[in-house]
Order: C-alpha cells, then structure tokens, then sequence
C-alpha cells in the first residue's frame, strides 16, 4: 500500500525597508546603535567590524558602493544572532498579518518582496534525527518585471511605484520541517538592487553534507549570484568561520568531496567568469584555474 501525503507551505514575503538602497554603513552604524539603546543594550554595536578586510577577493565589477548590501553580510550575521531577524531595521522573518506584497496598509515605510524558487531544492536531514524531513529551499525575493508591468497587476502592490521595483532583489535559504509542515529557518544571504552588476537571485541548489564528521552536525553550502559561497551550520544557520568567500557571480552548485584523500571535505565551485576554485572547510583557497 502506498501513501502519499501533499504539505503545503506558504513562503512569507521578505519585509525590506522602503529606501533600504540609501543607506549607507555609517548609516547603519546609526540605526543599529539607537536599536541597541531602545532595547536597553548601552553597549553599540560594532556593526561593520572587520568588513573591509573582505572586500580584496570581491571582483571589482561588483563594488558598487551602498546599494550592495551584501558587502555587510558580516555585519548583518552579527546584527541577527544577538537581537535576530524581527529586530533588524532592514528586513525581519515573518509579517504577522496575512500575507500580502508591496506595501501594507499604514505603513509606507516597509515592502513586503515577493519570494521566488529558481532552483531545486534539497531533501536533506538538517536536526541531526536521522530522518531527511528537512526541505532546503534556494529563495529569490523580486518582482517579476513582466507580471508588474501591467497596470492591473502593479495596483496589487499597495501603491508602490513602478519604478521602485527595481531596487528589491534579495536571495536566501528557507528550511522547512515536512513532518510538521512548517517553515523552522531563514537566512537572508543577500540583498541588492535588480540593476546592480550581481544582483542576489539564487540559482543553484544548496548542497547539505556533514564536513566535520566528527564533530558538529550537517552544514548547508550554498553559492548565490552575488558572487558569495557560505557555509551555514544547518540547525542555527549561521555562518561557519571563514565564510562567506567572494568569487565571481555563481549560477551552479558547489560540489564536495575529499579531493586529497586525507579524510577531510573541499568544497569545489565554478563562477561564471570560467574559473574553478577548491576551497577548504575554513573558507581557505587550495587552488584554482
């Protein structure tokens, strides 16, 4: 006898602040120290701390100043682990209403981004139980340009302007619990602007391995169009050390396996400049051609 079950589950738009693309870092230095003296925090935060230090191996395409805010994705891990997501000024989890896109009645401050699946997602066992319940879903925030230029479409989004469009393009992972049906993780990897020369779509699907098998649980490798490859640790989503690593925009999966035979994973990945990278389990580059 065979049973199949269907689990339907929503992917809640992603919440970004309305003029997000002004901002520049020391903007967000301000706005992260007044969050911080709000909820009673009088230590500032170090947002931005050791960011520069990253930016060598982005390729110089893609240095277009504020409007790429994933050049602050050191900045914004360190934002979301000490207050989390529903506390960024920039973009947070879940809207708590139902769920629309554009702007929301009474608030013109905020867009609700409508969330996209371009690449296949992945089955993989996240928790550690022994169970592959978990589904690992690539997530692309955007309009759809086509959809939104008709004027009857476009009126579905509360008000906003044509021409705003373009500013809202962010990419991430989702996971969801199939067992129980429900979204149990997020992690935001980039945000940027349609126009920019890397914009953050995900096109590839995330590949889910234990690299320590020694220690420590499975790990989700993900490789967005911004040029980034990071390793999150698949029950808390954050970064491991040593990730992000900055290449080329990448449109493929990253590939593992023990390449020299010592026991330990590489991870190997291709950009869409024809180059191909090993990178080791701390964010280090082996070789490359």
């Amino acid at each position: 006898v065979c049973v199949f079950v269907c689990v339907c589950v929503q992917i809640a738009p992603l919440k970004v602040r309305r003029e997000w693309y002004k901002l520049d870092k020391e903007y967000i230095d301000k706005i992260a120290h007044e969050l911080g003296k709000q909820l009673g925090d009088s230590e500032r935060l170090r947002i931005g701390a050791g960011n520069e230090g990253g930016r060598e191996n982005r390729p110089p395409a893609a240095d277009k100043g504020p409007s790429n805010l994933h050049q602050h994705s050191e900045a914004f891990s360190e934002f979301e682990s000490r207050y989390g997501l529903h506390a960024d000024p920039l973009y947070s989890r879940h809207q708590r209403e139902k769920f629309l896109l554009g702007l929301s009645p009474g608030d013109v401050h905020n867009v609700f981004v409508e969330p996209h699946i371009l690449a296949t997602p992945t089955l993989a066992d996240t928790n550690g139980d022994g169970n592959f319940n978990e589904l690992v879903v690539p997530v692309s925030y955007y309009f759809d340009p086509f959809y939104y230029g008709d004027p009857h479409n476009l009126g579905k989004l509360g008000g906003l302007d044509s021409g705003e469009l373009v500013h809202f393009v962010a990419g991430g992972v989702v996971v969801i619990d199939l067992s129980i049906g429900a979204v149990v993780g997020q992690k935001v990897l980039g945000l940027t602007e349609a126009t920019d020369s890397q914009p953050a779509y995900m096109l590839s699907s995330p590949t889910v391995v234990r690299m320590f098998p020694d220690v420590g649980g499975a790990v989700i490798i993900t490789a967005t169009a911004t040029g980034e490859v990071n390793m999150l640790e698949a029950e808390s989503l954050e970064s491991v050390s040593g990730f992000p690593v900055r290449l080329d925009s990448v449109s493929a999966s990253v590939a593992v396996a023990d390449l020299f035979k010592d026991g330990v994973l590489e991870l190997v990945v291709g950009d869409n400049s024809g180059n191909i990278y090993c990178i080791d389990s701390r964010g280090k580059r082996r070789w490359e051609f």
